[in-house]
C-alpha cells in the first residue's frame, strides 16, 4: 500500500516513501489555472520536461487520459474529450479541454500539481489554428 503525501521538515520539501521531491511552486500552478481560466480552447501538456528532456513513462499520457475513459460495446478505450492523449510533431502530449476545471475540480487541480511538480510544459491551443495533432493509441 503506497504512504500518502507528506510534509517532510519545515515544510521545504515533500516525501514520498523513501524520495524527496522539491517543494512545488505554488505561483506557477496559480498561473496554469489562471490559463484555464482564459478563453483558451484547449491546455496541451507536453510530455517534455523545462529542461528539455523526454518525461518517463513512456506511456503517461494515457495512464492521465484513462481516468476519465470508458469502454465501449466494442471493447475498446474512448477517450473523454475533455482529457486525451495525443501526440503533436512526435511528442506524445495530453490535450486538457479548460471546461475540466467546472466539471471536475479536483481533478484538475491535481493535473496542473502534477505538471507542475514534475516541470512538463505547458501551452494553450485556440481549436481555430491548424494544428498537427493525432489522437494517440
Amino acid at each position: 500500500m503506497a504512504q500518502p503525501l507528506r510534509k517532510a521538515a519545515a515544510g521545504q520539501i515533500y516525501k514520498i516513501k523513501d524520495r524527496v521531491l522539491p517543494k512545488p511552486d505554488i505561483k506557477r500552478a496559480a498561473s496554469m489555472l489562471e490559463l484555464a481560466s482564459e478563453a483558451v480552447k484547449r491546455i496541451i501538456i507536453e510530455g517534455i520536461t523545462e529542461n528539455g528532456r523526454q518525461f518517463r513513462p513512456s506511456d503517461w499520457a494515457e495512464r492521465m487520459s484513462g481516468a476519465l475513459s470508458t469502454f465501449g460495446r466494442d471493447h475498446r478505450i474512448q477517450y473523454s474529450p475533455l482529457l486525451q492523449p495525443l501526440t503533436v510533431n512526435g511528442i506524445k502530449c495530453v490535450s486538457v479541454d479548460p471546461h475540466l476545471k467546472d466539471t471536475y475540480p479536483e481533478m484538475f487541480a491535481y493535473i496542473m500539481r502534477w505538471v507542475d511538480m514534475n516541470r512538463l510544459k505547458v501551452t494553450e491551443v485556440d481549436s481555430d489554428e491548424p494544428s498537427k495533432q493525432q489522437a494517440a493509441g
